[in-house]
């Protein structure tokens, strides 16, 4: 289960939803792209997500699975820049 925050002009919607990776295919398996399942959507106190149309929850997984990237994105770029520091670091180390 992973959550996420859509902003509104009515206050924030609290997103739930289960993720699924993308499986790369193979000779036995066609594989499959990335997706989520939204299963609640909280307005504040308020379970919405029943009285969400067919065209909202799709929008609502489609936010889900861009901070799903976002996510993975910022870490990359975390760990990139560990990776940066610790060579500087080395170089400097290297230099006294």
């Amino acid at each position: 289960m992973a959550t996420t925050t859509y902003a509104t002009d009515g206050g924030d919607l609290v997103i739930e939803f289960d993720y699924q990776p993308a499986e790369e295919s193979t000779d036995v398996s066609p594989g499959c792209p990335a997706s989520v399942d939204v299963f609640s959507v909280m307005a504040g106190p308020f379970e919405i997500i029943d009285w969400c149309s067919s065209s909202a929850i799709a929008f609502f997984e489609e936010k889900a699975l861009e901070s799903v990237q976002q996510a993975k994105f910022d870490a990359e770029c975390d760990r990139a820049e560990a990776a940066h520091q610790s060579r500087i670091d080395d170089e400097l180390m290297g230099a006294l």
